[in-house]
C-alpha cells in the first residue's frame, strides 16, 4: 500500500500555464506548459477543455508546449502532469467561458452567470440559446479577443525541513497493489499468476487511457523486480543491449486488473489527481512480501533471484 505526494510540493514552488485560443472559424488551439511524454497528457488536456467549454473534442487542436508561446511550466515529473496541466486547462476554459458569456448575454437576455455552455452552444434561462462558432463570430465583432491564459497556482505547503514536520504536499494520491504467484521448489523460479491493483486517481479523465498506466506501470514493476539487472565490470556496464537485460516477455506477466478508485480532489481545479509512478511503485514490493510468505526468506534485493527452497517446503510449488 502507498501513499504518495503530487506535484513538486515542498521542493519547490509549483504552477502551470495553459493558453486556450479560439480561431474565428471556431477551432479551439490548445497550449499547455507540460510536456507528452508518451502518458497521454495531450489527451487529458483536450478532453477536459471541452468538458469545460461544452464543445466537443473534434475542435481542439493541440500544440505541442513551447516556451515561445506558453509560459515555462516545469517539467514532467512529480506525476503532476494531469493535476497541474489540467489545473491550468479548466483555469483557462472557465476565464474563457466568462469573456463568451459577457458577449452572449446580451442575446440570451440574461445575466452573464446564467449561460449554460453545452453541446457546442451557449444556453440563456428561458431556452434561448446561441451556437458557440456564433458566439466566437461576435466577439470579433465586438474587437475582444477568444484568448485566455489561465494559470493553476498549487496551494502551498507547510512543511519545515529544520524540524521535519509539516505538509510536504497540497495533496495526496493513494493505491494498493496485490499479487498471487508460485515459487518452483527446485528451480527458485517465481511464475506470477495474478495481480490486482487499486488506486486513487481523483478523477479518470480518460479512463482507458488510466487503466493503460495501472498495466504499463505493473509490467514495468514486475519487469525489476524479477528479471531486469545492471552489470558492471571493472567500472563498466556490460548490460548494453536486451540479450542481456532481460525485460519481461508478455508470457511472463500475469493476467492483471485494475480498479480505478475515483473522489474529485478539492484541491484541483478538474478534481484529477495523478497516476503517473505509483502504479510502478508497489507491485515489487508485493512480490517480495507474496515471496516470504510462500518461502520464508525475506529478500532485499532486486531483482529477485532465489536459490531451491528448502526441504520443509513439501510441495513442489509454494504458493501464495
Amino acid at each position: 500500500m502507498s501513499y504518495r505526494g503530487v506535484s513538486l510540493g515542498a521542493e519547490g514552488v509549483d504552477f502551470c500555464a495553459a493558453v486556450i485560443n479560439v480561431q474565428p472559424d471556431g477551432s479551439v488551439l490548445l497550449e499547455v506548459g507540460v510536456h507528452e511524454n508518451g502518458q497521454g497528457a495531450e489527451s487529458a488536456m483536450s478532453l477536459l477543455a471541452a468538458e469545460e467549454l461544452g464543445i466537443s473534442v473534434d475542435r481542439i487542436r493541440y500544440r505541442r508546449a513551447s516556451t515561445s508561446t506558453v509560459p515555462d511550466s516545469g517539467t514532467t515529473v512529480a506525476s503532476r502532469g494531469t493535476i497541474m496541466g489540467g489545473g491550468a486547462v479548466t483555469v483557462a476554459a472557465r476565464e474563457l467561458k466568462q469573456e463568451m458569456a459577457k458577449v452572449a448575454s446580451e442575446r440570451l437576455q440574461c445575466p452573464a452567470a446564467a449561460v449554460r455552455f453545452e453541446k457546442d452552444a451557449l444556453f440563456g434561462q428561458d431556452g434561448r440559446s446561441i451556437s458557440f462558432d456564433e458566439t466566437i463570430r461576435l466577439m470579433f465583432q465586438a474587437q475582444r479577443f477568444p484568448y485566455v491564459c489561465g494559470v493553476f497556482k498549487a496551494p502551498r505547503t507547510s512543511w519545515d525541513e529544520h524540524t521535519g514536520k509539516g505538509d510536504a504536499y497540497f495533496t495526496w494520491v493513494y493505491g494498493c497493489q496485490a499479487v498471487e504467484l508460485t515459487v518452483n521448489k527446485k528451480t527458485g523460479k517465481v511464475r506470477l499468476l495474478g495481480a490486482t491493483a487499486a488506486h486513487d486517481v481523483g478523477r479518470a479523465v480518460n479512463p482507458e487511457m488510466v487503466r493503460g498506466q495501472f498495466f504499463g506501470g505493473m509490467a514495468m514493476a514486475a519487469g525489476y523486480a524479477l528479471h531486469e539487472e545492471v552489470r558492471s565490470k571493472d567500472g563498466r556496464i556490460t548490460t548494453l543491449n536486451l540479450n542481456t537485460y532481460r525485460i519481461p516477455r508478455s508470457s511472463d506477466l500475469p493476467e492483471m486488473t485494475a480498479i480505478i478508485v475515483e473522489n474529485p480532489d478539492p484541491q484541483s481545479p478538474s478534481g484529477a489527481k495523478a497516476l503517473g509512478e505509483p502504479t510502478t511503485e508497489i507491485l515489487a514490493p508485493a512480490i517480495a512480501n507474496a515471496v516470504f510468505h510462500a518461502t520464508g526468506r525475506r529478500e532485499l534485493v532486486l531483482p529477485i533471484k532465489l536459490t531451491p527452497v528448502p526441504e520443509e517446503f513439501p510441495e513442489e510449488e509454494c504458493r501464495l
